[in-house]
């Protein structure tokens, strides 16, 4: 058997919701390990689905991860020809394939602009739209194409991906739907 590689450890420790998320599920396996003698049927449906919720679960914050590091602090940072000052970290929602998450981002001002609007470099980075990932909203777009909001939620739900009601499908599903109906010369 083979053990955690020590950088491995430091990444997972250095990221507390991951390890909550990892320790989570790794609890959840010991549980049915020690009570594998009283299995049955049933009670295999309920490990099993709350697997299903913990791997979901680590998938959310392994991918709040890969945003993260691609978020700047920086005291300024340039996009295009103009340079932004930072402002804040800011607390937003992140649709992910696994579900949503919370994640603390940089804001930035144009410089020398007062109340103007801001900027979330992790936004331009990753290829966040209306907070979703790219691979979120490919899977909104993709359920929003075969059915209707509602069924898609359901089905969502069933696969143990949270933080997609059928207000939130809806709303940005139709959001990628008209930026992808303006850049349609484009692409």
């Amino acid at each position: 058997m083979s053990a955690i590689a020590p950088e491995l450890l430091d990444l997972v420790n250095g990221a507390p919701e991951l390890c909550g998320a990892l320790q989570r599920l790794l609890e959840h396996i010991a549980k049915a390990k020690t009570h594998k003698s009283a299995m049955t049927p049933t009670t295999f449906a309920e490990l099993e689905k709350g697997l299903m919720e913990r791997v979901m679960e680590l998938g959310v914050q392994a991918e709040l991860e890969l945003v993260r590091a691609a978020d700047s602090s920086a005291p300024q940072v340039r996009y295009g020809q103009k340079l932004f000052n930072f402002i804040e970290r800011s607390p937003t929602a992140v649709y992910t394939p696994f579900g949503c998450g919370t994640l603390m981002r940089g804001l930035y001002r144009q410089a020398g602009v007062h109340n103007g609007p801001t900027l979330a470099p992790v936004q331009l980075r990753c290829g966040l739209f209306e907070d979703l990932t790219p691979g979120a909203a490919s899977l909104t777009g993709f359920l929003l194409a075969l059915t209707t909001s509602r069924e898609a939620e359901a089905v969502l739900k069933k696969l143990a991906i949270r933080g997609f009601s059928r207000s939130t499908l809806e709303r940005k599903g139709h959001a990628v739907g008209e930026r992808l109906e303006q850049e349609r010369d484009v692409m």
